[in-house]
């Protein structure tokens, strides 16, 4: 009933147009870090949070509304050693919802890395100084300078890809 009258607010008609699509792998997603990572600091294991930074849309329907929150995990962090080892991060981004809730694993394929690259060498910032690699399982991240750590600050946005085909409710537009 509730949700009912809200729909009412929001869309014209009372109720919204839904239709099940699937989410085919590879498509690209646009992410914000909610917090900043660093090999100094963060351990193995430890948890981080990250969103959506714009609406992911399949012909003209809504799949992943912009600020849409999802976890990852550091799977591997170590910190550089003094002038010889860079700092190294590796994490697995385990899960977005989609619009309707369905949980979706993300990856950095090629198409990603490609915008990626492009992304850093246009606004010159975010994680330029790092070597960005794909991996079957997430991101790594290595320094580039021996003895220096991985930091990605707070804020920094990349692109990934969705892992596999995955079935939704998608909002019609």
């Amino acid at each position: 009933m509730r949700a009912e009258s809200i729909f009412g607010v929001c869309f014209q008609e009372g109720r919204p147009q839904v239709e099940e699509v699937v989410i085919p792998a590879g498509t690209l997603v646009s992410i914000r870090f909610l917090s900043t990572l660093s090999s100094k600091s963060n351990k193995t294991g430890e948890t981080f949070n990250f969103q959506i930074s714009e609406n992911v849309f399949l012909d003209n329907k809504l799949i992943i509304p912009v600020n849409s929150e999802g976890v990852g995990e550091i799977t591997k962090a170590k910190k550089a050693t003094l002038l010889s080892r860079p700092g190294k991060l590796e994490m697995e981004f385990k899960s977005l919802s989609a619009l309707d809730g369905t949980s979706l694993s993300l990856i950095l394929g090629e198409e990603a890395e490609e915008k990626n690259k492009r992304l850093y060498v246009a606004v010159g910032a975010g994680i330029l100084g790092l070597i960005i690699l794909s991996s079957p399982v997430g991101l790594v991240l290595g320094a580039l300078v021996p003895g220096k750590n991985v930091k990605i600050e707070e804020g920094t946005e990349m692109f990934l890809q969705v892992k596999s085909d995955t079935p939704v409710i998608a909002l019609v537009q």
